[in-house]
C-alpha cells in the first residue's frame, strides 16, 4: 500500500506590486519625506504594498529616515514589510548611521517639523502708478499637489483678475516662474498680509466682481479659514513710526525715491495734470507784464492749488496705503533707506496743509509729473500743435 504523500505547505502569497497610481504617490512621498507625520503615518502610507516599496527605496541617509522606518515597522505587521524595514535599517547601520532605539507605536513618536517650503507661501509685486500689483499664493498639499491663487489687485478699483486651481509640483514651479517674470521684483510675505490685500481689494468691487476675478470666491473660504487678517500694515512691525522722522523727507531724498526704478510709473494721470499745465502756460504767456519773481510765485500757487484738487483727503489716505506697501517692498528688498522715506511720506498724508506748509512729497510728486509731460510735449508738439489739439492730446503719445 502506497504511503500518502504529505501535502506540501503552500507558499504564502507575497504582496502584489504597487499600482501605477501608487507608484506616483510613492514618488511624491519620497520627495517630501520631511512632511510625514509619524503619529499618523497610515494617513500618508495607506497600504502594506506602499509601505514595503517606500522601505525599499528610502535613500537611508539620515536619522529622520530611520524614524520613518521604525514607524512603518510598528504600523504594518505584514511579513514582507517587516523584512523590508529590517533590511533598510541594517543597510543604514552598516553605513554608520546610528539607529534610534525602537519605540512602540503606542508611545508618541517624534513628530518631524514641516519643511518651510511646503507650507503656504505668498508673494506681492510692487505697486505701479495705476495702483495695481500682482499677488501669488501657493498652498502645498501632502502628499502631492499645490493649490495656487494668482491675480492682480488695484488699490482703487479692487480685484482685476484672479485664477485659482490645483496643479502638480512641476506645473506649479513653471507658473511661479512665470509670475516672477511678469511681476518683476516681487517679495515674499506672510499669508496674512496677502489675505489682507485681497480682502481689502475685494471690498472695493465685491458687488461688481468681473468675470476674470470670480474665481477668488472659490479660493476665499480656504484663505479666510487658514489665516487671519492684519489690523495694521506689516511694515510697522519692521520699522517703528519713531524711526521715520521728518528728517527723512529732505528734498534730495524725496527726489531720489521718486527717481527709483520701482516708482518709474508713478506719474499723475494726464487728464488730472492737463488743467495744471494749461494754467502754468497761461501764467507764463500772460499779456499782463509780470516780473520773473511774480511769475514764479504765480506758478507756485498753481501747484499748491493742484495739490488740494488732485489729492483731497480720501485720495491722500489711499496714497498713504500705497506708500506703506511700497515701504514694505523696499524693506524686503534690502533698501531700508527708501523704505524709511516712503514711510515718512506716508505719515504726512494725514496731515493738513497750511499756508505756511505744503506737503513736500505731494509737491515733488506733482512737479515730477509736470516735468514728465512737458518733456513729452516737447517731443510731440511739432507733430500735433499745428492740428490745434489740446494739451491732453499733445501729452498723450
Amino acid at each position: 500500500m502506497k504511503r500518502k504523500k504529505k501535502p506540501k505547505n503552500k507558499k504564502k502569497q507575497s504582496l502584489p506590486q504597487i499600482t501605477t497610481e501608487e507608484e506616483e504617490l510613492l514618488g511624491s512621498l519620497l520627495e517630501n519625506l520631511r512632511d510625514i507625520e509619524l503619529n499618523s503615518i497610515r494617513e500618508h502610507i495607506n497600504s502594506p504594498e506602499l509601505a514595503r516599496a517606500i522601505s525599499e527605496r528610502l535613500p537611508g541617509t539620515d536619522q529622520e529616515e530611520a524614524q520613518i522606518l521604525l514607524s512603518i515597522k510598528d504600523s504594518f505587521r505584514e511579513k514582507e514589510v517587516q523584512k523590508a524595514v529590517k533590511k533598510a535599517l541594517f543597510k543604514m547601520k552598516r553605513r554608520g548611521f546610528p539607529i534610534p532605539q525602537h519605540q512602540n507605536q503606542k508611545a508618541p513618536l517624534l513628530k518631524i517639523k514641516r519643511h518651510k517650503r511646503l507650507e503656504a507661501e505668498a508673494y506681492l509685486s510692487p505697486i505701479d502708478g495705476n495702483g495695481s500689483r500682482g499677488i501669488f499664493i501657493a498652498a502645498y498639499r501632502i502628499p502631492k499637489g499645490v493649490d495656487m491663487g494668482i491675480g492682480a489687485v488695484n488699490t482703487h478699483t479692487g480685484i482685476d483678475y484672479f485664477i485659482y486651481g490645483r496643479y502638480s509640483r512641476k506645473k506649479s514651479r513653471d507658473i511661479k516662474s512665470s509670475f516672477f517674470d511678469r511681476a518683476g521684483k516681487a517679495v515674499e510675505t506672510s499669508l496674512s498680509h496677502a489675505a489682507t490685500i485681497l480682502e481689502t481689494a475685494h471690498k472695493k468691487n465685491e458687488k461688481d466682481l468681473g468675470e476674470g476675478a470670480r474665481e477668488y470666491l472659490g479660493f476665499r473660504p480656504w484663505l479666510l479659514k487658514n489665516t487671519s487678517l492684519l489690523d495694521r500694515p506689516p511694515i510697522y512691525d519692521l520699522i517703528p513710526p519713531r524711526d521715520t522722522s521728518g528728517d527723512f523727507l529732505a528734498d534730495s531724498r524725496i527726489e531720489e525715491l521718486l527717481g527709483h526704478d520701482l516708482l518709474a510709473s508713478w506719474i499723475i494721470r494726464p487728464e488730472k495734470i492737463e488743467p495744471v499745465l494749461n494754467e502754468i502756460s497761461g501764467a507764463e504767456t500772460s499779456p499782463i507784464i509780470l516780473s520773473e519773481a511774480q511769475i514764479t510765485d504765480r506758478i507756485e500757487k498753481i501747484k499748491e492749488k493742484a495739490i488740494q484738487e488732485i489729492y483731497p483727503e480720501s485720495k491722500r489716505l489711499s496714497l498713504k496705503d500705497d506708500l506703506e506697501e511700497m515701504s514694505y517692498v523696499f524693506f524686503k528688498l534690502g533698501e531700508k533707506g527708501h523704505a524709511r522715506v516712503c514711510l515718512a511720506a506716508a505719515s504726512t498724508m494725514s496731515e493738513k496743509d497750511s499756508p505756511l506748509r505744503t506737503n513736500k512729497f505731494l509737491k515733488a510728486y506733482i512737479e515730477r509729473s509736470i516735468t514728465h509731460y512737458i518733456n513729452i510735449m516737447g517731443k510731440n508738439t511739432s507733430r500735433k500743435a499745428e492740428e490745434g489739439n489740446s494739451f491732453l492730446s499733445i501729452i498723450t503719445p
